[in-house]
């Protein structure tokens, strides 16, 4: 490896190493300060379980963050046997669109899923996880009454799966980056 790649590698390890640092920060301190004005008495009878529901939101948000750099580690492991079946990406996509209603409603997003069933060979799992992702990003960061369409199709003999949104997009300059790892 010549030292340009090295220090490539390197300066992406420091990155993803402050990233996750304050990934997990945010939500650790929020649910700190939170339990702290509980703990003291600083909250109004009225209002504790309005910040009990903040502590449980922080802690979802923190087992989420953790869930998925457990997923980034367990797809780095060479060893690990996949579990290839054929996987009907139609339903699937269907089966997380159910999933994430409940996000889409708090957010008065509507979501569909159109094209045709299609199957192909993989691990479902992972399958499951990017369609999920791609999904509840573009519910996230979408706008109220905004759309997440899902579209299935076969061009040129490969499927092709689509999630497109109303949302705010990814800023141009990031475009060149978006398949980076830990970007």
């Amino acid at each position: 490896m010549d030292v340009t790649e090295e220090q490539a590698l390197e300066k992406m390890r420091r990155e993803f190493t402050s990233n996750v640092s304050h990934e997990l920060k945010t939500p650790l301190t929020t649910i700190y300060g939170t339990a702290d004005m509980l703990a003291n008495g600083m909250v109004k009878a009225e209002n504790v379980a309005d910040f009990g529901g903040n502590i449980r939101r922080e802690a979802d948000r923190l087992l989420t963050l953790i869930n998925d750099i457990v997923s980034l580690s367990r797809l780095d492991e060479k060893d690990v046997p996949r579990q290839w079946e054929m996987v009907d990406l139609y339903s699937l996509a269907d089966e997380i669109i159910g999933r994430l209603s409940t996000a889409a409603a708090e957010k008065q997003v509507s979501a569909s899923l159109t094209g045709e069933t299609v199957s192909v060979m993989g691990d479902r799992t992972i399958l499951s996880e990017v369609i999920y992702n791609l999904c509840e990003n573009a519910i996230k960061y979408n706008r109220p009454g905004g759309t997440v369409r899902i579209d299935l199709s076969i061009q040129n003999k490969k499927i092709l799966l689509t999630v497109r949104d109303d949302g705010i997009g990814i800023p141009a300059e990031h475009h060149s980056r978006i398949f980076e790892r830990f970007y």
